[in-house]
């Protein structure tokens, strides 16, 4: 086939018009996209940080911001009326305890500090009343066979405020403290008493009991010596 010029002009014409409709395809994506994206994490399909759900159960409704005098700090449930968080945070406890789930419904209950390790930094809070099962409780597993590097995640208040981060093991034996977990995680003033869980099973590894914040080196008791601590001292803790 002998082509002319005008033959030509078409083919450059029909080219520019193929580039033209691909340039606004990918302009008409790139506006919707975003609100693909919002509509996707708002109704749960799309995900991002640690999962916070177990069984359908939302971890996050189990994990209270504590407010003690000046101090705060975390807790959590381990049974359905008693929480665990730092001996720091409550030490200076004189009445009671107030604990804002903030992520069910910012509800607030009072309770009250019914141990505090003479050992190790852990308290165990004890409320009121019993509450019912929309608020999650944690399930505690066991910090002896972690590995390094292992992914990890934390959830709780730093400067009063909820947050979750995912971190990794960096270290199960601190200078020869075998108590401890070593962490890369965010975590700052505030996150005391936060659960370290497995992201595989959501189970607790331990808790926040100090950090270094200039480097974000961050150190958790295991569960494991918690656990032991409450049994050496024959404290019977339903479901432990």
């Amino acid at each position: 086939m002998i082509y002319s010029s005008r033959n030509k002009q078409q083919q450059v014409s029909v080219r520019l018009l193929k580039s033209v409709k691909k340039l606004n395809i990918i302009f008409l994506f790139s506006l919707v996209l975003p609100l693909l994206a919002t509509t996707g994490f708002g109704l749960g399909f799309l995900t991002t940080g640690p999962t916070l759900y177990d069984n359908g159960s939302d971890i996050t409704t189990g994990i209270a911001r504590v407010q003690v005098n000046q101090a705060s700090g975390t807790a959590f449930l381990i049974t359905p009326d008693k929480l665990i968080t730092c001996r720091h945070v409550v030490e200076q406890n004189e009445g009671p305890v107030e604990l804002r789930f903030v992520k069910h419904n910012n509800d607030i209950q009072l309770g009250k500090v019914i141990y505090q390790s003479k050992n190790l930094d852990f308290a165990i809070i004890q409320l009121s009343d019993k509450l019912d099962n929309s608020y999650n409780v944690m399930k505690l597993g066991s910090a002896n066979d972690v590995k390094l590097n292992q992914e990890i995640a934390t959830i709780g208040y730093p400067e009063g405020i909820f947050a979750s981060s995912l971190g990794t093991i960096s270290n199960t034996d601190v200078n020869g403290n075998s108590d401890l977990l070593q962490m890369w995680l965010g975590a700052w003033h505030g996150s005391s008493g936060s659960p370290v869980f497995d992201r595989t099973n959501n189970n607790v590894l331990g808790i926040i009991t100090s950090g270094m914040d200039e480097s974000k080196m961050i150190f958790a008791l295991k569960i494991d010596k918690i656990i032991e601590d409450l049994q050496n001292n024959k404290i019977n803790i339903d479901n432990l």
